[in-house]
């Protein structure tokens, strides 16, 4: 089911996510997506900059339940173009 959020919602989100980056609470990588980050040469805090620029335009859809059991959550999709390549945040290696 695709699950579409209002620009307030995702205005919230954006706004509480990115706070929780610059304080350095948000979660590390999986080692897989590291090693993703690695093949495309970006590192962790080329992932936190890309992040700390997303705007309600990136938003693609969500949230979403994660899938991951160990620790549950949800799941928000955005799609930017970062230099000289695509990240595709709707892509799950786990």
């Amino acid at each position: 089911m695709l699950v579409v959020s209002g620009k307030d919602e995702v205005s919230e989100f954006l706004t509480l996510a990115k706070k929780l980056i610059l304080s350095e609470r948000w979660v590390q990588p999986f080692q897989d997506d590291l090693n993703v980050l690695t093949l495309i040469g970006l590192t962790t805090m080329d992932v936190r900059d890309i992040l700390l620029q997303l705007e309600i335009t990136h938003y693609c859809k969500g949230p979403e339940p994660d899938d991951d059991r160990q620790r549950p959550g949800e799941v928000w999709f955005f799609l930017m173009n970062a230099p000289d390549s695509v990240v595709d945040c709707t892509s799950n290696s786990r």
